[in-house]
C-alpha cells in the first residue's frame, strides 16, 4: 500500500513540476471566454488588451486563448485555433509595433 502511495506522490510531483517548466515558456496567457478577455498570467498593456478585445469582435471570436512565448529574448504570440488567421496576423502586426 505504501509503494502506492509514494508512486502516486512521485507522479504527481513529476506532473506539476512538468506544468510549471511549460507555463514557465509563457510571458503572458490572455484567455477569450464568452467574448470577454481575462489576463490569466504575466502583464499586457490595457491598450494591447483593448486591441485584442477589437480584433475579437470583429471577427466574431468568443472562445480561445493568446500566448506571447519567450523565443530567446523576443515575445512571439501564439493562438488558439478558434482564432481565424486574418485575425491572428492583424494582432502580430500590432504586437511588432
Amino acid at each position: 500500500m505504501v509503494e502506492y502511495v509514494l508512486g502516486f506522490l512521485v507522479i504527481a510531483i513529476l506532473a506539476v513540476a512538468l506544468r510549471a517548466m511549460y507555463l514557465a515558456q509563457f510571458a503572458f496567457i490572455v484567455r477569450i471566454s464568452d467574448g470577454d478577455l481575462r489576463l490569466t498570467r504575466g502583464k499586457v498593456t490595457r491598450a494591447f488588451l483593448q486591441v485584442i478585445q477589437e480584433h475579437c469582435q470583429q471577427h466574431d471570436v468568443r472562445h480561445g486563448w493568446v500566448r506571447g512565448a519567450w523565443r530567446g529574448r523576443r515575445i512571439t504570440l501564439l493562438f488558439s485555433r478558434s482564432i481565424p488567421l486574418p485575425c491572428q496576423q492583424q494582432l502580430r502586426n500590432l504586437w511588432l509595433l
